[in-house]
C-alpha cells in the first residue's frame, strides 16, 4: 500500500472511478505543511492550469491521502501522465489527526503558471470538502480555493506577449 496525498482532481469519486473500490477507511484527511498549492501547465480536458505543489514556508496544503495498491497506483500513474513526463509522483511528509505520515504527492513537471479553470476549482473544491470544512463549518467551494499567481512567470508571460506584438509589426 501507498499513501497518494489528493490536492488536485482526485476526489473520492473520481479516484475510484480511476483505480477501483478504494475502502473509505484507507482514505484520511490530512494537510501538508511547507507546501502550497498553485497551477502550472494546461489540461486540454480541464480547460487551464492543473494544480501541482511549491515548497513554501509557512503554507499548507489540504487534502486526504487514499492508501492504493500498487496495482492502483500503477493505473493512476497513467492518468497523470507519469509516463509522458506530466506528472512525478515525489514522496512528502502529511499531518494527519494521527500525526504525520509519509505520502506521495504528483507534482506537475511543467514550470509555466497557467490559471485554473472553474471547473477545475469546483473538483479541487469537491476533493478538499470531501474531508475538510471552513473555519465557520461552512462548506469549502471554488472561492475558498487560494490561487496564488507566481509573480516572476507574469512577468515574463507579459514580456513575451509584448516581444510577441513587436514582432508581429515586421
Amino acid at each position: 500500500m501507498k499513501a497518494i496525498f489528493c490536492y488536485g482532481s482526485n476526489n473520492p469519486t473520481q479516484l475510484q472511478d480511476r483505480v477501483g473500490h478504494v475502502d473509505k477507511k484507507n482514505m484520511i484527511k490530512c494537510f501538508a505543511d511547507g507546501w502550497m498549492r498553485t497551477f502550472r501547465g494546461y489540461s486540454q480536458k480541464w480547460g487551464g492550469g492543473v494544480a501541482t505543489l511549491i515548497k513554501k514556508s509557512g503554507a499548507s496544503c489540504y487534502g486526504y491521502i487514499a492508501n492504493l495498491s500498487d496495482d492502483q497506483v500503477e493505473i493512476l500513474n497513467e492518468y497523470e501522465g507519469t509516463a509522458s513526463g506530466h506528472y512525478v509522483l515525489k514522496p512528502l511528509t502529511v499531518t494527519t489527526d494521527y500525526g504525520d505520515k509519509k505520502a506521495y504527492a504528483y507534482l506537475a513537471t511543467a514550470k509555466e503558471y497557467n490559471e485554473p479553470s472553474k471547473a477545475y476549482l469546483n473538483a479541487i473544491a469537491k476533493t478538499v470538502g470531501a474531508f475538510w470544512t471552513n473555519g465557520d463549518g461552512s462548506k469549502i467551494t471554488s472561492s475558498d480555493i487560494t490561487i496564488k499567481k507566481n509573480p516572476r512567470n507574469n512577468k515574463i508571460t507579459k514580456l513575451l506577449k509584448r516581444a510577441d506584438a513587436i514582432l508581429k509589426k515586421y
